[in-house]
């Protein structure tokens, strides 16, 4: 078990819906390449978040976190999202609640405990072309809100975080085969986005409000 020293002294990194699809692809990545660092599993729930660290071996630095407000973070991975083909208000809220509200949640609490230089990733995907059925339309519309939220959140955050020289980013992973599109056929393997999402994590030249995608700069109006 590791001691309140450990958590105190070592790098801290908040990966949001971890337990699945590039998520998990994250915090694996993320385990082998930083092992003496504390990865803080966001799940939804507490026994999904267990689940993910039996999968990965139980790994002694690694924890599962509802919501953690005890101790400083240097990165902060908003990855959860939803998608919900069904044309009724409700899904229309519980789409926005999760890819919109959420997000901003979470930054808004979870940034006066981030340290200098630290990060706030977010997952966020290029603009979708075609709204074809209310997947898409409700997907696509909180994706907006996401473009408009990074870029605010990038432009003050010498007034939003106490924390000096925070970068605030956008990533997109690309088409995934995941569970929020049914494993779709064509999409690319959850690895790869995250490894994507890691490039905004470890670049020595990421800026400031930078969309990108596999370590590549996009603007934020990019279309796939």
């Amino acid at each position: 078990m590791p001691t309140l020293a450990y958590f105190l002294m070592t790098k801290q990194k908040k990966i949001t819906g971890a337990n699945k699809s590039i998520g998990f692809e994250v915090v694996k990545k993320l385990s082998k390449k930083h092992p003496i660092d504390m990865i803080l599993l966001g799940s939804r729930d507490q026994q999904s978040g267990e689940d993910v660290l039996v999968r990965l071996g139980s790994p002694t630095n690694m924890r599962v976190l509802l919501l953690d407000t005890s101790s400083k973070q240097n990165v902060l991975i908003n990855n959860a999202a939803i998608g919900i083909n069904d044309s009724s208000f409700k899904a229309l809220k519980e789409t926005f609640d999760t890819n919109f509200d959420g997000v901003k949640y979470l930054n808004d609490t979870l940034s006066p405990l981030l340290r200098d230089n630290g990060r706030i990733v977010t997952f966020k995907k290029e603009m979708i072309p075609n709204f074809d059925d209310y997947f898409a339309l409700y997907y696509g519309a909180s994706n907006l809100g996401i473009n408009i939220l990074i870029r605010s959140q990038a432009s003050d955050r010498n007034k939003k975080y106490t924390a000096k020289n925070v970068i605030v980013s956008a990533v997109c992973p690309d088409f995934c085969a995941t569970d929020i599109n049914n494993r779709a056929e064509g999409g690319r393997p959850a690895e790869l986005g995250a490894d994507s999402i890691l490039h905004a994590v470890y670049s020595e030249n990421l800026e400031n409000g930078q969309f990108s995608k596999d370590g590549t700069r996009l603007p934020f109006e990019a279309n796939r």
